[in-house]
């Protein structure tokens, strides 16, 4: 992956060497534009980043706990679902209808949860996991109603099933959920399947709690078609699982992969049979999952080159969203802010792309540079230049011919820099890094 652009303010608060948290994207289907949200040590921001260039900071929110390092989102239909896990926080809904312009908190109580470490949206229900209420009572997972956006309602509790005269477990750091079975990442014990058809009463469907490389269970995301769930233990040196689903009750381990030796996974997300993973210091890691016994890494990019090549620590990226239509990705790093990234079509080797193969050359280039490529049909492009600031410096418009495309571009005229060469197309998503010397 390349860095499209990178929004970050260093006069913000920090704590330690963190200034970020937790974001999350928006994409407003009515004005076809994309936000990025991320959280700071006191706020909540909204990035205007359909220019994948050059965000552009719309609004700022202030959280009700002004220090604190938790801050999760999720957002459904068109709000902004905002909690922080620290004594003195609420629920937030934030209205983003009227951006560009401005969000409207719609809501701010702590009538219903005071804090939350993470949450998550699966129909029209909000799963707050790991709550504790304004009278200091903790839920494992406490689900709200949505069918009022802006005035949830409570449903019910997640409780643990009881083994052996004790609770299997406490907190559910983090929950996936989809159609009502939500698997829930209990700390040290491990996972716990549900089916929450009724809110107030799930049903144990199974469990994964005996597993190579066991520690601190994070969090999980299952594939698009149902058949693997991925999950991080959030501690050094730990792999990321792969399960095979077929049978809740009698999950099979596929395999356990990593980045770098003593690295840190934190959260996955899955697209079709692609993986994508927020690596604290390794930054972001995508995977082919075509054949889940051996995942393939495909794409990366580190966003916390601080740590250098000590890879066991928590800071870096904490989370990802690679869900905007545009393909762009967003990751959001504890200290160095928001990047908007972008992969290389050729990435994706399990996608059908009019373009291949595709060459800069000479690179670095001095005077000018050629570009080649095939194309597997015809199709109108956009060669564009793009400095590290996120201006365009060069752009041309070019009707690709099926077969073998050459474009020969000018850069005497530019300072001697790093450059993005990009060639967009309705089918055609490249990027890659050029430098004039």
């Amino acid at each position: 992956m390349v860095q499209v652009s990178r929004w970050d303010n260093d006069s913000l608060p920090q704590l330690g060497t963190q200034a970020y948290s937790n974001g999350w994207g928006w994409y407003d289907s009515t004005t076809e534009r994309e936000y990025a949200i991320i959280g700071s040590i006191d706020s909540t921001y909204f990035i205007d980043v359909t220019r994948p260039e050059k965000p552009v900071l719309c609004d700022v929110r202030a959280g009700r706990a002004k220090k604190s390092v938790w801050r999760e989102y999720k957002t459904y239909q068109h709000y902004c679902y905002a909690v922080s896990d620290i004594a003195g926080s609420s629920l937030q809904i934030f209205d983003m209808q009227y951006l560009p312009d401005s969000v409207s908190l719609v809501y701010d109580s702590d009538s219903l949860i005071m804090r939350s470490h993470s949450i998550y949206i699966d129909k029209d229900r909000l799963y707050c996991n790991s709550t504790v209420s304004r009278a200091n009572v903790p839920a494992a997972v406490t689900i709200l109603g949505l069918s009022d956006p802006e005035n949830p309602e409570f449903l019910g509790t997640l409780r643990p099933p009881i083994f052996d005269g004790n609770p299997a477990f406490v907190k559910c750091h983090d929950a996936f959920v989809r159609n009502d079975t939500l698997y829930c990442s209990g700390e040290n014990p491990g996972i716990f399947i549900y089916d929450m058809t009724d809110a107030d009463n799930g049903i144990l469907l199974g469990t994964i709690t005996e597993y190579p490389e066991r520690g601190y269970n994070h969090s999980g995301y299952l594939s698009d078609d149902g058949q693997i769930f991925v999950f991080t233990d959030e501690n050094a040196n730990l792999g990321i699982k792969a399960y095979d689903m077929s049978d809740l009750g009698d999950p099979e381990l596929l395999s356990v992969f990593r980045s770098h030796p003593n690295t840190v996974a934190h959260n996955p997300y899955f697209i079709g049979r692609r993986l994508y993973v927020s690596y604290y210091h390794d930054g972001v890691y995508v995977w082919n999952m075509n054949d889940p016994k051996n995942p393939e890494v495909i794409a990366w990019y580190d966003t916390y080159p601080q740590n250098g090549d000590t890879y066991s620590g928590f800071e870096g990226c904490w989370g990802i969203y690679p869900y905007l239509p545009s393909g762009n990705l967003l990751a959001f790093d504890m200290s160095n802010g928001l990047f908007v990234l972008r992969m290389d079509a050729q990435a994706g080797s399990d996608d059908i792309q009019l373009t291949k193969d595709f060459f800069l050359y000479p690179n670095p280039a001095s005077s000018s540079f050629d570009m080649s490529w095939r194309q597997a049909e015809t199709e109108n492009l956009k060669i564009e230049l793009v400095d590290m600031q996120g201006r365009v410096v060069y752009s041309q418009p070019y009707h690709a011919e099926t077969g073998k495309n050459e474009a020969s571009i000018p850069v005497s005229e530019l300072k001697k820099a790093v450059y993005l060469v990009q060639l967009t197309g309705a089918k055609t998503h490249i990027c890659k890094k050029l430098l004039v010397h």
